[in-house]
């Protein structure tokens, strides 16, 4: 993860991401691109001041939107392909946009989906443990260290994104669910929080191989070790939380997957992941392109 001259830990009010906030940002983005600064934007999205904030906070953090100077917030080339006249999946019911999800926040500018994911050294979910953490963290690299409030309510976002309540109220509050529950990450046992580590045969091989692209790029390497890509601060391993096994059998595949591009070696028990012309890999042009031909289809 770059470091940007800003991380987010508010702006959701603690409003977790619906599955139909970013169509319904998309297609008021479209027609006005100054609808925030509107005096009737409340109306428009038909919701209070707060929960208005919080859908332009979720679609900017997962690259939905863009501030641009004088033009507003205007919709990206991703989000027009989601979401546009003949968007491929407008309400973010696949496996495939709901995993690029995670992928965007755990690359984004809200830090804590980042240490959550990459950093943290415990499975365990540890609310109190992990805004000392963050506050520490962010001392150490020299950024303002938001309040121990901002942080536990960013802290509680995350982890309500993940976990499906045990009991709604109805059919129609099951379709406004976090797009983000269905990926099974993490696990209230009753006693604890959990981020559990699966074969994901679910995620899309796309967004696998712009993982590692993004992580071999990250090293300034043109190879990697197995143990890297698994548990390193960059690793696909880490971020989809796969288990050793369901790593091993994608790894396994790079070279089909990407015509020949990468490899992976396993020889004298020394396992590595090689791609020679990584550097010149576009993840945000092959994000686009198969998301087209994986949920388009």
């Amino acid at each position: 993860m770059e470091h940007p001259l800003n991380y987010q830990f508010s702006g959701h009010g603690t409003f977790i991401l619906r599955s139909n906030w970013l169509k319904r940002l998309y297609d008021e983005c479209v027609i006005d691109p100054m609808v925030f600064s509107r005096a009737d934007a409340l109306i428009r999205f038909g919701v209070g001041k707060n929960m208005v904030d919080a859908i332009r906070y979720w679609g900017s953090v997962t690259g939905i939107i863009a501030s641009h100077p004088e033009r507003g917030w205007q919709p990206t080339e991703m989000a027009h392909i989601l979401f546009g006249a003949d968007g491929i999946d407008p309400f973010l019911v696949t496996s495939w946009s709901r995993w690029w999800l995670h992928w965007r926040l755990v690359n984004s500018t809200a830090f804590t989906w980042n240490y959550v994911f990459m950093q943290m050294a415990s499975n365990e979910i540890d609310r109190e443990q992990i805004t000392r953490d963050i506050a520490s963290t962010l001392g150490t690299l020299g950024f303002k260290v938001p309040s121990q409030d901002v942080l536990k309510r960013d802290t509680n976002c995350l982890v309500n994104s993940y976990l499906a309540p045990h009991h709604s109220e109805s059919n129609i509050e099951e379709t406004l669910l976090c797009p983000l529950t269905s990926l099974g990450l993490l696990q209230d046992n009753g006693e604890s929080i959990r981020i559990l580590s699966s074969e994901r045969d679910d995620l899309p091989d796309s967004i696998f191989i712009s993982a590692i692209a993004q992580a071999m790029i990250a090293s300034g390497r043109t190879a990697i070790s197995f143990s890297e890509i698994m548990w390193g601060r960059n690793g696909p391993g880490r971020m989809f939380r796969l288990t050793e096994d369901a790593l091993l059998f994608r790894v396994s595949r790079l070279e089909e997957l990407t015509h020949g591009e990468a490899m992976y070696s396993d020889q004298a028990g020394v396992r590595t992941l090689m791609w020679q012309n990584v550097k010149d890999f576009d993840t945000h042009e092959y994000i686009m392109l198969h998301a087209q031909r994986e949920v388009g289809r």
